[in-house]
């Protein structure tokens, strides 16, 4: 592999970048996340900063399963990327619900409380975010959200009594 990239030449890196930005863009910000730089890296703020974040944006989990970083430079954070609404937009989440198993929320919205409703779009954009992130991961296969996007989740769908399940390992 090594010598096809150095077989390369740059305008081919470049179009196998761009190609590679269009069909999992963190692929990409990873890479470019892992690149020794000699820029100095942003301050990061000092309150509520934990030690397993690295982006600095992720909240604090009661569970260390939960704590999963996207591992990203502060400024590149997945959660904040333009996509992260596409992932808690209502109408996607509503189109692919009939995709996810059964999380359609249209129909049934008005036999649900708000609760109940945000839990399902919560579920959903789960799963969003985990598809945008990883791409399909297959049946049996299931990835942690990272916080900082949990945080956004939760924000957009929030639980009224702040109760929220976390990650569900499967046995």
């Amino acid at each position: 592999m090594n010598d096809l990239i150095d077989k390369l030449t740059e305008a081919e890196a470049k179009t196998l970048l761009k190609t590679l930005e269009t069909k999992r863009p963190t692929i990409i910000l990873d890479a470019y996340n892992s690149i020794k730089r000699t820029d100095p890296e942003p301050d990061r703020p000092s309150a509520e900063v934990q030690g397993w974040c690295k982006c600095t944006h992720c909240p604090e989990m009661d569970r260390e399963l939960d704590r999963v970083c996207c591992n990203m430079r502060p400024e590149h954070c997945i959660s904040l990327r333009t996509e992260m609404s596409l992932v808690t937009d209502t109408l996607v989440l509503n189109i692919q619900g009939p995709m996810n198993k059964g999380i359609y929320v249209h129909d049934a919205a008005l036999e649900q409380t708000q609760d109940e409703l945000n839990q399902k779009l919560r579920q959903g954009a789960y799963r969003q975010c985990n598809l945008w992130i990883h791409g399909h991961l297959g049946p049996r296969i299931r990835k942690n959200v990272p916080a900082c996007c949990v945080q956004v989740i939760r924000d957009k769908f929030p639980d009224s009594a702040g109760k929220y399940t976390g990650f569900i390992p499967l046995e």
